[in-house]
């Protein structure tokens, strides 16, 4: 699929805000928007997202919240993030995840991030199939390389 889309974002004094959406292949449309604040040991944000599909309805077909935040001592951070996404049918998927980042040196990054997905109205589906009450668990570990 072609993906396409545009980011504005704005930094002032520790304070951050962003907006942006992507469109992809003439079938979703998403729209986001964050507003946060950025120290040099924390940083915590709430995001906001709306997605529509374009072949089936002008209205949202689901919005999320996440709000995260991260916090930094000496090489390491630790992050985490909560949030939920709801569909317009007002069924609702609980998101949660952790993790943390070790600082390798100036442009190499370890991190490792493990994920929660809490279905509680069957509204989730993976291979075309609902995961009612199912939660479901992912970890990713890998290398960052910054040029």
């Amino acid at each position: 699929p072609i993906v396409k889309g545009a980011l504005v974002s704005y930094k002032h004094h520790g304070w951050f805000g962003m907006i942006g959406g992507q469109q992809e292949s003439q079938r979703y449309l998403n729209g986001r928007m964050a507003l946060g604040y950025h120290s040099l040991s924390h940083q915590l944000a709430l995001i906001y997202q709306q997605e529509r599909d374009l072949r089936a309805n002008p209205l949202p077909v689901s919005k999320t919240v996440l709000v995260n935040g991260v916090y930094a001592f000496g090489n390491w951070s630790s992050k985490a993030q909560v949030g939920r996404k709801q569909d317009s049918s007002s069924h609702a998927t609980q998101l949660l995840a952790v993790g943390a980042d070790y600082q390798i040196n100036k442009h190499l990054r370890a991190t490792i991030e493990h994920s929660v997905m809490r279905d509680k109205d069957g509204t989730a589906h993976l291979n075309h199939g609902s995961l009612l009450g199912t939660q479901v668990n992912a970890t990713a570990i890998g290398l960052l390389y910054q040029f």
